[in-house]
């Protein structure tokens, strides 16, 4: 996966590389930037998921960047660097406790694993993560062969009804 590194901007990388130096154990990206870089396409911004790290102090990290918590209560740090839009999260569990899209219990776990953290996302090939600074791929659900294949499979069918937007 290191041609995929390639095509990820340097401000990415950077923010990447900040990250490990002030204790992540492994920044990944995922998501659909993931996708639309296997796919040929220019994301529109980059998902990078910090493990090791507390939502606390990605933000003390990246001070210097005036990062955007507009997802707090998700452990989302959004930073714009030269135009690339980056956002960052903490690995998390979403529990369907109430009504709505809102009505979820969030619980943060910086230490769970890239497949414990996967799990809650919707489709398979959405649980592709890139480890940002080696290149290692994650696909622990089998997401590329689905991305290949054109299949849209959920990734955890309990967790993927509890979600009313996903429909």
């Amino acid at each position: 996966m290191k041609n995929l590194l390639r095509k990820v901007p340097a401000e990415v990388t950077g923010i990447a590389s900040m990250l490990r130096h002030a204790g992540a154990s492994k920044v990944c990206l995922v998501g659909g930037s993931v996708i639309d870089i296997l796919k040929g396409r220019t994301p529109k911004d980059f998902d990078l998921e910090c493990f090791g790290m507390p939502y606390s102090a990605i933000v003390t990290a990246l001070s210097h960047l005036n990062p955007k918590e507009v997802g707090a209560a998700f452990g989302i740090v959004i930073v714009t660097i030269n135009g690339v839009d980056i956002d960052i999260n903490v690995p998390r569990t979403d529990n369907k406790v109430g009504k709505g899209h809102t009505g979820f219990d969030v619980l943060f776990d910086p230490q769970m694993s890239v497949a414990e953290a996967a799990r809650r996302r919707d489709f398979t090939m959405n649980t592709l993560a890139v480890d940002v600074l080696t290149g290692e791929l994650h696909d622990p659900f089998g997401g590329l062969e689905d991305l290949n294949e054109g299949i849209l499979k959920a990734t955890d069918p309990v967790l993927f009804v509890q979600d009313p937007l996903r429909a």
